[in-house]
C-alpha cells in the first residue's frame, strides 16, 4: 500500500477492497438494571464501552473482489481491523483491530449484470461485529 493511502478494512491481516462508503460504530452495553426512574432521572449501569460495529457499502465491486470479502468473513471469529478516527496514538495510527464476526446476513446484489459472470458488477453493504 503506498504511503498516506487509507486501509479501511483488513480481515484476518489480508486487506480489502476500498469500500464506497464507511460509517464508523461504537456502542455502550448497558446492564439489564438501567432504567429511567419515576422522575425521568436515567440509573444507568454501563458494563461494556466502546464496542466496534463499523457498517461498509461496496457500491460497484467485481465478482474477483466480492469473492475476496465474501471468503473472509467464513470463519465463525475473525480478527477485523478497521480505520478509527479517534485511535492517532496506535501502533499503526488510525488502525484499530479487534476479534468479531461478519453479520449474519450478506446480501451481495447485481448492479451490473454480463455474459461473463466475472465481468459482473456488485452491490455489498455488511457490518462487521465485535465479540
Amino acid at each position: 500500500m503506498a504511503k498516506g493511502t487509507v486501509c479501511w478494512l483488513k480481515i484476518d491481516g489480508v486487506v480489502m477492497p476500498t469500500p464506497s462508503d464507511y460509517t464508523f460504530v461504537e456502542a455502550d452495553f448497558d446492564s439489564d438494571s438501567s432504567a429511567r426512574s419515576e422522575t425521568g432521572l436515567l440509573i444507568r449501569d454501563r458494563i461494556r464501552q466502546g464496542v466496534l460495529s463499523p457498517e461498509y457499502t461496496w457500491n460497484i465491486i467485481t465478482t474477483a473482489q466480492l469473492a475476496v470479502i465474501l471468503k473472509a468473513c467464513k470463519p465463525e471469529k475473525i480478527q477485523v481491523t478497521c480505520f478509527d478516527p479517534m485511535a492517532a496514538e496506535e501502533e499503526v495510527p488510525f488502525m484499530r483491530t479487534f476479534s468479531g464476526y461478519a453479520q449474519a446476513t450478506r446480501k451481495p446484489k447485481v448492479v451490473l449484470p454480463r455474459e461473463n459472470p466475472l465481468d459482473t458488477l456488485w452491490k455489498l453493504s455488511m457490518s462487521f461485529i465485535e465479540y
